[in-house]
């Protein structure tokens, strides 16, 4: 009987040890697996603040009449902004940047300030978002410092405008080319810090009415060709 008793209890201690080892078994192969799909995902997404340092130039039309000197200036916006990258290869990446849509007020530059009055000075506000779609190529990608360098297209699409000066205030959305250039810190398995510049070359068109000079109609033509400066945090999923 007591053998009896010994032998079940025996085999009740190996079978009892089993669901110990399968149990560090599998959590072993899941740190494992966690770890190759951290060294294999192709993905990364970027998040930071985001500066727009306006580059403008413009050629301002009153009445079908050009205004010598004329210009118009953007006030440089802040906002958050996000970056979704997709690795082509080790070196190549391919990342589409958006990000919460800021507002940009206009004021009189040049010879618009003779204007002043009866113009205020504020032409007006633009709500816009500009996307933009680029593939960098990237430096010393095993280095503690990964530089990169990139090009593209942008896409920036007005939400809305406010009208100031200018009444029933219209700004097309518009098309146009991207420089890109940066560097990324790898600061753990998953994550990095990175600064990035887009210089982007963008054209549009404006229009609207003065009521302040007798309500001709006036119609603008800006280069804007900002300067787009990210830095942040990237995580690769």
């Amino acid at each position: 009987m007591y053998e009896q008793l010994s032998c079940l209890s025996t085999t009740s201690k190996r079978h009892g040890r089993r669901p110990a080892r399968h149990g560090l078994g599998l959590f072993i192969l899941l740190a494992l697996a966690g770890q190759a799909a951290a060294q294999d995902s192709r993905w990364t997404l970027r998040g930071g603040p985001v500066g727009v340092y306006w580059d403008e130039s413009t050629q301002v039309k009153v009445a079908g009449t050009t205004v010598p000197g004329a210009q118009i200036d953007v006030e440089t916006n802040y906002s958050l902004g996000l970056d979704l990258g997709y690795d082509l290869d080790e070196h190549w990446t391919g990342r589409f940047a958006f990000g919460i849509p800021p507002k940009a007020k206009l004021s009189t530059a040049g010879t618009l300030n003779a204007m002043v009055p009866p113009l205020s000075g504020n032409l007006g506000e633009v709500r816009y978002g500009p996307a933009v779609l680029s593939v960098i190529y990237k430096f010393n990608v095993r280095g503690r410092i990964v530089p990169y360098i990139g090009a593209g297209v942008t896409y920036v699409r007005v939400f809305s405008s406010q009208d100031g000066d200018v009444r029933d205030f219209d700004v097309d959305h518009a098309w146009g080319g991207a420089l890109q250039a940066g560097f990324a810190i790898p600061l753990a398995e998953r994550w990095s810090f990175f600064f990035d510049m887009r210089k982007l070359f963008v054209d549009t068109k404006a229009r609207g009415t003065l009521p302040a000079l007798g309500n001709p109609p006036a119609a603008v033509s800006i280069g804007l060709d900002p300067l787009i400066v990210h830095t942040g945090f990237e995580y690769r999923f």
